[in-house]
């Protein structure tokens, strides 16, 4: 009963009277051998049975509990996962789809733990316990001017103008960019 099988050694099925057999029961995969019924009883696998007459012999399966597992989310600025379908508590090959919402002037940037990437949704299959991490940085304001703010009207199409490295001062967003130069009208 239940999924598997039973090999003989001797193979064949029909023996004469005093041939002793090897009885295997052989689960499948997701199920365990639970015990012999019949004209054989016990738990021992493989085990033997002596042939004296007509043998009927029955092997018990049960299907093996489905693992589960647990996604644990963690979340670095400010904002919410959800998760599709809910819970943070999977049987074994679930596939769990994450999705991150900033709050309000923070962004989403990426994923980082045991699933990475910047994919929003991103789904990850459970095969064991996991911890991913959303993180969220905040949207920066443009409130500072860096370099030169004077403008000029005038416009030039001289070849001998060349463009200048500039290093931002500080980690932030560059909410807009204006060329200048100081060679001539």
């Amino acid at each position: 009963m239940g999924n598997g099988s039973i090999t003989l050694n001797p193979s064949g099925g029909t023996y004469c009277e005093g041939t002793v057999v090897t009885l295997t029961a052989v689960p499948d995969t997701g199920w365990e051998f639970d015990g012999w019924s019949g004209d054989l009883s016990g738990t021992q696998n493989p085990t033997t049975i002596t042939m004296g007459s007509n043998k009927n012999v029955t092997a018990t399966f049960s299907q093996l509990p489905v693992p589960n597992y647990t996604l644990t989310v963690n979340i670095v600025g400010q904002g919410s996962v959800a998760l599709n379908p809910p819970g943070g508590t999977y049987p074994e090959g679930t596939e769990v789809c994450m999705t991150a919402t900033p709050d309000s002037g923070w962004q989403f940037d990426n994923w980082s733990g045991d699933f990475s990437g910047t994919a929003n949704p991103g789904c990850i299959t459970m095969d064991s316990d996991k911890t991913v991490t959303a993180n969220f940085s905040e949207v920066g304001t443009c409130t500072e001017t860096v370099g030169y703010t004077t403008v000029f009207g005038s416009t030039s199409t001289s070849a001998n103008r060349r463009a200048m490295p500039f290093t931002m001062p500080e980690n932030g967003n560059i909410c807009s960019v204006t060329i200048y130069h100081a060679g001539g009208s």
